[in-house]
Order: structure tokens, then sequence, then C-alpha cells
């Protein structure tokens, strides 16, 4: 997924549940937004339904840039049209009940990050732009539909208002946070991880490097 930092948008996000079939994308297509030559691309992809796994694709500019399996099902379908990929059904899952059976590393990071870590928006935020995360944990309903901003084209600069990009003489540029976040992680080479069993302030915290 690092390809996805030097790629360029608009991005169109899609995931689906397993067995989700060609007629649910014949209906989900039509809410968005997107020219026709995108939409082929699309069209070509899902053409095979979801499968059993569930499927994940994003598309930028006719380009198939993930088609991956999710590896968490959010509640509903997800069609997206926006300036940066939505990416978190591709993150894995950290908590106990994903540790179940689970690496050992798995084991090591959550332990890590329960006894030491940062979190909060603004908190998360500094972090990521000052390169000092090395994982990015996320619970997706908590985090919602808040907002940040991001450094004009710099992904990996991420702010919880719009004056310190500005004061950085860097166009701030809105974005969601379920997408700008994972975005900075990963232009950082942070990993991004959702949560299973802890409860984050704003829905979001980092280990810190």
């Amino acid at each position: 997924m690092r390809d996805l930092v030097t790629a360029h948008g608009p991005f169109v996000s899609i995931h689906l549940p397993p067995g989700a079939a060609w007629r649910v994308w014949g209906i989900l297509r039509h809410s968005l937004d997107v020219d026709d030559a995108t939409m082929a691309t699309l069209d070509r992809a899902l053409a095979s339904g979801a499968g059993p796994d569930g499927r994940s694709l994003v598309v930028a500019q006719t380009r198939l840039l993930v088609d991956a399996s999710p590896a968490w099902w959010p509640p509903a379908l997800v069609a997206r049209v926006s300036d940066l990929p939505y990416l978190l059904p591709l993150a894995p899952r950290l908590g106990v009940r994903a540790l179940v059976g689970g690496r050992e590393t798995g084991r090591e990071l959550f332990d890590r990050f329960l006894a030491g870590h940062v979190e909060g928006l603004a908190a998360c935020a500094a972090a990521l732009s000052a390169g000092r995360v090395e994982a990015l944990v996320v619970q997706p309903d908590l985090l919602g539909d808040r907002q940040v901003w991001v450094g004009g084209t710099h992904r990996d600069e991420v702010y919880a208002d719009s004056a310190t990009p500005r004061a950085a003489g860097l166009p701030p540029n809105r974005q969601r946070a379920d997408e700008a976040l994972p975005m900075a992680a990963l232009a950082a080479g942070a990993e991004v991880l959702v949560s299973d069993d802890v409860t984050l302030a704003d829905g979001v915290g980092v280990l810190l490097r």
C-alpha cells in the first residue's frame, strides 16, 4: 500500500463484505460521481463480485492500485470518492481477540502499545508530522467523520488545526481523519492498525518511536 503515497487522486475506495454479488455493485455504482473510464475500470475489476473473503479496491485515474481482501468488514458497504483513499478496512486488527493464536510479534506490539502510547487527534497528528510514529492505531467508530488539516501536498504532515500549516507556509487542506491519518502513517513508514480492545481519545492513538 505504500505505493499509494505517491499516487494522485481523486481516489475511489470500495470495500465490499463477503458474498457481495455483482448486483450489489450494480446498485452501489450509481452513487459514485466518477468519469466513464474510471467506472469501466471498476466494472471490470468487480465483474466477479466480492468473493468469500470480501473485496477492497482503490482506483485512481483509471489505475487499479489495490485489489485485496479486507482485513475486517465495516458495518456497511463503503464507496467513497475523495482526495485520499480510505484504507482502514485493509489494516490488521490490534487487540486481545486479534491475538488469539496470533503471532508473537503482534502480541509484543500490543503490549508495548498498552504500556505507553499517545492518544487524541491533536497529539497523534503532531507525532505523525514529526515522524515519530512507529504504529498508528484507529478505532473507526470513535474516530467517525472527524477532520484534520493536511499541509498542502505533504501527506506526511497532518494537523488538528489550520493555523499551524499556515504558519509553516503550507496551504491547509481539510480532509477526513480516517483517510489522512493512515496516509500520513504510510508516508512515514509506520504501521496502520485497527483497535479491538482499547478505548482511545478521539478514536486514535500512536506508538512512538
